[in-house]
């Protein structure tokens, strides 16, 4: 169940809808980067399936002059879709529907939890809806997402986000999949390829 949502907190606005594409209340500003000639920024970062992690990374974004365009997520906590993002929209997927009732926050122990996939996305909010979407693939599609943007040019630029969680990634697949993509590609992950030594 994919989810696009911009709503703060649970607990803040405990009316909110955290399934589906919740974004009929979003308000966004048009153009999703102003020029052809500002920089587009992106970061990624392995959250290590830890909310004080995730707090501090939308705290970092929010400090910056210039915040991050697209940040991709690893290892994404079970308070995700929980949690403030500030000037950022998010895309992830859950297995079933999530509710309230999966907040940690709200309800400690919830069996079983509405697990998430092992990848995420925080697109800025002055990117539209409409520039972007985001795939999954086949047998790896609890570790790997395509974010596609277009950028003001009319260029498709597309992230692959990749979470390789106890091995189980099927690297040749992952490889096959994203290699007729667009010019513009980037392959941002954890592999989790260890060196046995």
């Amino acid at each position: 169940m994919s989810n696009v949502n911009d709503w703060q907190d649970v607990q803040e606005k405990p009316e909110s809808n955290t399934t589906g594409n919740s974004t009929e209340a979003i308000n966004h500003v048009p153009g999703a980067i102003s020029s052809p000639r500002e920089p587009f920024v992106f970061a990624s970062c392995n959250l290590k399936y830890s909310a004080a992690r995730l707090v501090k990374l939308i705290h970092h974004a929010e400090s910056m002059s210039q915040p991050f365009h697209v940040i991709c997520v690893q290892d994404p906590p079970r308070e995700l879709p929980f949690r403030r993002r500030g000037p950022y929209y998010l895309w992830y997927e859950a297995i079933r529907e999530v509710t309230e009732q999966d907040n940690p926050n709200i309800y400690p122990v919830v069996v079983p939890p509405a697990m998430q996939k092992r990848v995420a996305f925080f697109v800025l909010k002055t990117i539209e809806l409409t520039d972007w979407d985001v795939t999954t693939y086949g047998t790896n599609s609890d570790l790997v997402a395509t974010l596609r943007l277009e950028t003001p040019p009319g260029e498709i630029v597309a992230f692959h986000n990749v979470y390789n969680r106890n091995n189980t990634l099927n690297i040749d697949q992952l490889f096959d999949e994203i290699g007729s993509g667009p010019k513009a590609q980037f392959l941002v992950d954890d592999f989790n390829l260890h060196h046995p030594s």
